[in-house]
């Protein structure tokens, strides 16, 4: 696939009341250089990410991202601290 020609992979997240990004704007969140936002689904519809979507709970976030800043990916979705961890794998 060209994902992989390329070293990427796309990822996606649920965010959870508990999630770091959790009532956050796109253009708020400390992204890894390289990830780009590419989809968001909220209650089955399609959200068109722009830097001023707020992050709730219940989306799924879609995220092209090169596999070596991942976990920085992973830590950004993930609960805070004390919650346990809440992120979906690959796509």
């Amino acid at each position: 696939s060209a994902l992989r020609d390329v070293d990427a992979e796309i990822v996606n997240y649920l965010v959870t009341t508990e999630s770091r990004v959790a009532g956050k704007r796109l253009r708020e969140l400390a992204l890894p250089d390289g990830a780009v936002v590419s989809m968001v689904t909220r209650d089955d519809a399609l959200v068109h990410p722009r830097g001023s979507t707020v992050m709730r709970p219940g989306d799924r976030v879609f995220i092209v991202v090169n596999r070596e800043t991942r976990a920085a990916l992973d830590f950004a979705f993930i609960a805070k601290m004390g919650a346990r961890d809440r992120f979906i794998g690959t796509v």
